[in-house]
């Protein structure tokens, strides 16, 4: 229905209301003032009858006395008489006329022979006569007459009635149509056309006209419906553009908005007229795919997809590209009756950070066994949950040793994850999900917790360390609550290094970030990068540390003993960092022939398997006291 025929039914409808209430008010109106006039109009031929009797009767009885005077006897004045009132019977008006005396006898009547009697009259004039017997003269009025007159006036009543209806209808219909019809239509298109308008922002983006959640919600549930009722398949790709935050970092917000709407229109192009489009919210979008239920379809649509998305862009005469990540969900006519749009959507999204896990710009299925790894890691996230309540995570420690004399002169504290049924486990196996359920800072305060009291514990036993280095995730120097915490704890002052890894810099710092650094420096705690050389970030970004070593990775390390090209990476990063004034530290000495270059090329410490393995708090201990055994041994050996 188009929106003004939409106008015209509701300004009919709405006439029809008004003439509902108007119109029976004007015709009681109407009705009571004509019926008013009726009736004193039948009044007034009702008087006009009686005057017109009254004269005709008059006359007459001027006669009948007249006759009275001249008549000779009786029988001649009952004849005459008789011929006199039979004048009166010529008009239609008079029924019946009656001549008798005071006592009733009657003398004459007319009609003759046929008496009053019996007849129904609507009414009599009684005229006294002054001859023999002094004589009344009785006129009895026709009925049908006045009943005639009657009808005449009330026929005459329907038509003005009906004149007056069929006046009102049209008077109010075209005063209507002026005063009201055309205003009222413009207003209701205004409203119609807002409404729709309020209905089509409520169910698509306003910045690419896609439709939005709540609008997929309601599609995804129906094609869910359909197919559990056996009525049709689907496919749902669950599509998240990869380094569009990379865009609107370097090139503004304006041109990430630009980057969404063309998207959006390349997936209107790309896809059947039939698919959903929508966008769920910043880089994400949804795709219902009806009748699509065979994997190699499918995949040659994500694959299509990826390839139209990832073709460039430009925006102010700039290049900028970005690429996409599906995750595909498929719905086949035989689903679980308990499946839900909820459902459906949700391992689309766990397809889709599947394929974001293995490298991007590629599509993944949601299938058994990924259903299975994803339980897998929600497991291990409540596991780790409760590791956190059970003091089940626990530090480690490697030393780091003197190049020349071997000696230890710090630890670095490692997390470890003592399962009660899978062992020991590493921290590659739990601290992504850590990070995942927003646990990582309570991992790292643990693990700090047990090193700083581990560490008062050996400076009691004497070992003296120089420094204990602890790893602390490069998004904790935005914690406002960091700071905090380490001032209520009793920090080993000068002697504790935070470890940040190389790939988590980034070249330009927040300003809690800054404030933090300095914050930890008043407190004494040092920074190091760890895993140097294997991250993107600039020197710049990583000097803006202000770190006091860098840690240079095992995979620079690792390859030194098989060539000099190798070799000269490492001398020029200990070029730079000895132009620079910061300490280098090599990680990775992983055999003899590692310690025996590293040993003389200007390293602060060492640290690797060759030297020593992880171990924990109290092997540690025993290594440490051994150490200083040996020390003492040999202390007094050459005072000896």
């Amino acid at each position: 229905m188009t929106e003004q025929t939409a106008g015209r039914n509701l300004t009919a409808r709405l006439y029809v209301k008004l003439s509902a209430i108007l119109v029976p008010t004007f015709l009681v109106v109407a009705g009571l003032g004509v019926y008013l006039l009726t009736e004193r109009q039948i009044d007034d031929a009702t008087d006009q009858l009686g005057v017109r009797i009254g004269n005709a009767a008059a006359r007459v009885a001027s006669g009948l006395e007249r006759l009275a005077d001249e008549a000779h006897d009786e029988a001649a004045l009952e004849a005459s008489a008789r011929e006199l009132l039979q004048i009166l019977m010529a008009d239609p008006a008079i029924q019946c006329v009656e001549l008798h005396t005071l006592g009733g006898m009657v003398i004459a009547e007319a009609p003759s022979g046929m008496g009053c009697g019996p007849l129904t009259f609507d009414s009599e004039l009684v005229l006294p006569l002054y001859f023999v017997e002094e004589a009344d003269l009785i006129v009895h009025s026709s009925l049908e007459e006045l009943m005639r007159i009657r009808t005449e006036h009330r026929l005459l009543a329907v038509i003005m009635l009906a004149g007056a209806l069929l006046t009102a209808l049209v008077t109010n219909w075209i005063s209507f149509r002026i005063i009201i019809g055309k205003p009222l239509r413009a207003l209701i298109a205004e409203i119609d056309t807002a409404r729709r308008q309020a209905e089509h922002s409520a169910l698509h983006d306003s910045l690419t006209g896609l439709a939005n959640r709540r609008y997929l919600d309601e599609e995804l549930s129906r094609s869910v419906e359909f197919a559990r009722r056996g009525n049709g398949t689907f496919a749902v790709f669950h599509l998240d553009l990869d380094h569009f935050k990379e865009v609107n970092d370097t090139m503004g917000h304006a041109a990430g908005d630009a980057v969404l709407v063309e998207v959006a229109k390349r997936l209107r192009e790309t896809m059947r007229t039939t698919d959903f489009v929508a966008r769920t919210g910043g880089d994400e979008f949804v795709i219902i795919a009806p009748g699509l239920s065979e994997a190699d379809r499918a995949s040659t649509l994500a694959d299509r997809i990826i390839s139209v998305i990832c073709a460039p862009m430009e925006h102010n005469r700039s290049d900028c590209s970005v690429g996409a990540s599906i995750g595909v969900e498929l719905v086949s006519t035989d689903a679980d009756a308990s499946l839900t749009a909820e459902r459906v959507l949700m391992n689309a999204d766990i397809a889709l950070y599947r394929a974001k896990a293995l490298g991007r710009r590629r599509h993944v299925f949601f299938d058994t066994a990924l259903q299975t790894m994803v339980d897998d890691g929600r497991r291990l996230g409540e596991e780790l949950l409760s590791a956190l309540k059970n003091g089940e995570i626990v530090a480690h420690y490697q030393s780091q040793h003197d190049p020349i004399t071997g000696t230890i002169r710090g630890v670095e504290a490692l997390a470890r994850w003592q399962h009660p049924t899978h062992g020991l486990l590493s921290p590659e196996a739990f601290l992504p999900t850590a990070s995942r359920l927003g646990v990582l800072a309570e991992v790292d305060a643990t693990i700090l917790r047990q090193a700083i009291g581990h560490l008062k514990m050996w400076d009691g036993a004497g070992f003296n360390l120089e420094a204990l280095s602890v790893n602390v995730s490069a998004e904790r120097l935005n914690d406002p609550d960091l700071v905090s915490t380490l001032q209520s704890m009793d920090l080993p002052h000068g002697r504790l290094v935070f470890e940040i890894l190389e790939t988590a810099v980034v070249d330009e710092l927040s300003d809690e970030a800054r404030w933090t650094l300095d914050a930890l420096s008043d407190l004494g705690i040092e920074i190091e990068v760890d895993d140097f050389g294997t991250g993107t970030a600039s020197i710049l970004g990583v000097l803006a540390l202000a770190p006091a070593r860098l840690k240079i990775a095992r995979e620079i390390i690792e390859p030194i003993t098989q060539g000099p090209a190798q070799l000269a990476v490492l001398r020029a990063i200990l070029s730079l960092g000895q132009s620079l004034g910061v300490g280098l530290i090599a990680e990775g000495v992983a055999t003899a022939d590692h310690h025996e270059i590293l040993r003389t090329m200007g390293f602060e410490k060492l640290q690797g398997f060759y030297l020593s393995r992880p171990v924990d708090a109290e092997a540690m201990t025993q290594v440490l006291a051994s150490q200083q055994s040996a020390q003492i041994l040999k202390s007094a050996s050459t005072g000896a």
